[in-house]
């Protein structure tokens, strides 16, 4: 029988992978849950293309989500098996934009402290988490990104959006000398909707500013 249900998760993944490519959301998403619901198990790439699906076409039901997030967080946890790139680049996605920013900054920190494989990406739905968090959540973030640079600089810089991020922390904090170095940060490494931050709300406050207005000239 389990050799049965590895052979058949296989098939899965690879249909998947397949229907996923051709924006065939609906029958990828079936796929996997009647594979669940047969007994098969959320092995990594299982949960790597579920939380795909559940951010990008269906998002399921609160409490159903609630189920997920707290089962995939456990899983990140307690089992380096878990912590690959599609993994955690999905499922921060998946937590960062449904509401559980406070669980996606928690996990991020222990997966860091794991010396999990973080990608960029993950560190773009970090920034953003704290973004919808206290004060305190946004410092902590911010202090975390100063405390990479200047030396992570390239690699940040190949998704230029964890600048503008960390920007918008500490703008909406007041601390605009340091926003203004992440905002040029952005420009240089070609941040592709730089120009709709000029318009953002989180730089409300530095609006009257010379250096912020030259930025976008």
């Amino acid at each position: 029988m389990q050799n049965q249900l590895k052979a058949r998760e296989k098939n899965v993944l690879n249909q998947t992978f397949n229907l996923i490519r051709t924006k065939a959301f609906e029958k990828a998403l079936k796929l996997i849950e009647d594979f669940l619901d047969e007994g098969g198990k959320k092995s990594p790439g299982i949960v790597a293309n579920l939380s795909y699906l559940y951010n990008a076409f269906k998002t399921p039901d609160k409490s159903k989500l609630d189920v997920y997030v707290a089962e995939v967080s456990s899983y990140l946890r307690e089992n380096q098996e878990y912590q690959i790139t599609a993994v955690m680049e999905n499922f921060l996605s998946l937590t960062s934009s449904k509401g559980y920013a406070r669980e996606t900054m928690e996990l991020f920190e222990f997966l860091l402290r794991a010396a999990a494989p973080i990608t960029v990406f993950c560190w773009i739905n970090y920034t953003y988490a704290a973004g919808l968090l206290d004060d305190e959540s946004k410092d902590r973030v911010s202090a975390l990104v100063d405390s990479r640079m200047p030396k992570e600089e390239r690699y940040f810089g190949e998704f230029p959006m964890i600048f503008g991020n960390t920007a918008s922390l500490l703008a909406l904090r007041g601390k605009h000398d340091r926003a203004l170095h992440y905002l040029r940060l952005c420009k240089k490494w070609d941040y592709d909707n730089f120009n709709s931050l000029r318009n953002s709300k989180d730089f409300k406050s530095m609006t009257g500013l010379d250096e912020f207005q030259r930025l976008f000239e």
